[in-house]
């Protein structure tokens, strides 16, 4: 028996359904997010066979994530119910039915900030970051810990939503947010 699976927009709420051969991206597809910047214009394509659900990254800049795991591009990878799929702003949740969001869904409440560098007039990128593209969590051991040099240290905007500017390697320990050199 072939089941019927939907992707749930976390974001607004929202059910589409996948068929064999659906496509995401920002200007062509099934699927569109035309408003996400983040998303290229053919982002990934979803394979239905029986009650397996396959995605493929198109090779996009902004690669596509399962359950937080980058995903090879041209390479298909299964997808359970529940699993997670993120690319660009958006974040899906595959599920088998269209009538109540999956469990688990509203674990991503906090507001996350984009950032990208500002353009100058001759198409060079400006040295002033104007939003934040990526967040990396680095978890270190107490001897790495030790042998680090700091260059300064703010509050962590995640958990306080206070602006920053950032520039290096950012790690994040406890509440605090590092900038290294």
């Amino acid at each position: 028996m072939n089941h019927s699976f939907y992707l749930y927009n976390d974001r607004l709420k929202t059910f589409r359904l996948i068929r064999d051969g659906s496509v995401c991206g920002r200007s062509e597809g099934d699927i569109q997010f035309s408003e996400d910047d983040l998303v290229s214009q053919r982002q990934l394509q979803f394979t239905v066979a029986g009650n397996e659900v396959y995605v493929e990254d198109y090779n996009s800049t902004n690669k596509t994530r399962i359950n937080g795991v980058h995903i090879l591009p041209g390479r298909k990878r299964r997808i359970r119910l529940n699993d997670v799929i993120e690319f660009g702003l958006q974040r899906m949740v595959m599920t088998h039915q269209n009538a109540h969001a999956p469990g688990g869904t509203p674990d991503l409440q906090e507001k996350i900030r984009i950032f990208k560098a500002a353009k100058r007039n001759d198409g060079s990128l400006t040295m002033s970051i104007t939003k934040v593209v990526t967040r990396t969590r680095v978890h270190l051991d107490r001897a790495s810990f030790r042998r680090l040099r700091v260059k300064r240290q703010v509050v962590d905007p995640v958990r306080t939503h206070a602006p920053f500017l950032l520039c290096g390697m950012s790690l994040l320990l406890g509440s605090w947010l590092w900038t290294l050199f």
